[in-house]
């Protein structure tokens, strides 16, 4: 009998990374030290994701960004790792060792080869709106970066709120950039990737807290999510916790008395009728319920005049308690 020989397949070594949070970036650097070339992608404009929001990390209570901010600027700098951002995936074909990606990059209107982020434009733009990064609690320009240490550190044009995109007036940023570069012809583009392998680090949305209508958030100012609260003890330009504080008459804690856990919609008590996979999800998310709310004892214990807190908890059941110790 003669063997069969099956045909060699060919190997590509590069790899895809989706999502540029802590998880992303760390996935990056440990395959680009291993000698792989990686695309990193992420759909803003800057990498770095939610714990470039924080302000402490639990369980050391270090500081977040003195311990991101190294990671971003190595991954920026790393000659294995190309960063796309404000793109997309917008398919997969192939197979394990052979993938072909297809990438749509949406415009910045900002040429990052000639980009300084000297600032200017953003001086000068006539535009102001509330700034996600910072919850809503401080305004930023139409033409913005994301936050101080944002890699890539180049200026981005919102084109929901930019007034030349949106009514065809404007183009001061034009006039006032000495390196010309802001480019408002550019255009939506499409790259097709070939990787060896795909890793998914998409993160996570915060749940949207209008939904739990009883517990006051979006109708009482000092009723905030722990995102929020985090950005507020970052001591963000434009409000601060005395400001919080004096949000309510007679209030304690900057108007925050007590945190509320495991508020979400997985009803416990319904457990029994859950599969093994939502079981283990329910688990995992109220896990994190309860470690966040460990990590917010550990930094109102160090803020003067937020050490007097309540915890409360809501829809922990027996089948949790092993996961949850």
């Amino acid at each position: 009998m003669t063997e069969t020989k099956q045909p060699e397949r060919d190997i590509i070594g590069a790899v895809l990374v989706a999502g540029g949070g802590v998880g992303g970036v760390q996935a990056s650097l440990d395959l680009a030290d291993a000698g792989y070339f990686v695309y990193l992608v992420e759909h803003s404009p800057a990498i770095g994701g939610v714990m470039a929001q924080l302000d402490k990390t639990f369980p050391t209570n270090d500081c977040s960004m003195c311990i991101l901010s190294p990671k971003l600027v190595e991954c920026g700098r790393h000659l294995n790792i190309e960063i796309i951002t404000n793109a997309q995936i917008r398919g997969i074909s192939g197979e394990p060792g052979n993938f072909k990606v297809s990438v749509v990059r949406k415009p910045s209107y900002v040429n990052p080869e000639k980009c300084v982020a000297c600032g200017v434009c953003a001086e000068k733009c006539p535009t102001k709106i509330e700034d996600a990064f910072n919850e809503g609690f401080s305004t930023r320009k139409a033409i913005y970066i994301p936050y101080p240490q944002a890699v890539p550190h180049v200026y981005h044009i919102d084109p929901a709120h930019c007034r030349y995109l949106t009514k065809g007036k404007c183009q001061l940023c034009v006039k006032l950039c000495q390196r010309n570069a802001i480019d408002f012809e550019m255009k939506e583009e499409v790259r097709e990737l070939t990787v060896g392998a795909v890793i998914l680090a998409p993160g996570f949305d915060e749940y949207n807290a209008l939904r739990k209508h009883p517990f006051g958030y979006g109708r009482y100012a000092n009723v905030i999510t722990s995102i929020q609260f985090e950005r507020l003890i970052s001591q963000v330009k434009g409000m601060n916790l005395v400001e919080l504080e004096n949000t309510k008459e007679n209030c304690q804690c900057c108007g925050v008395s007590a945190w509320l856990g495991c508020t979400t919609e997985s009803k416990a008590p319904l457990v029994n009728k859950l599969d093994e996979a939502e079981k283990t999800a329910a688990a995992t998310l109220l896990t994190t319920c309860t470690k966040c709310l460990a990590h917010l004892s550990c930094v109102l214990n160090e803020k003067p005049p937020l050490k007097e807190f309540q915890i409360k908890v809501q829809d922990l059941t027996t089948f949790l308690a092993e996961k949850l110790t």
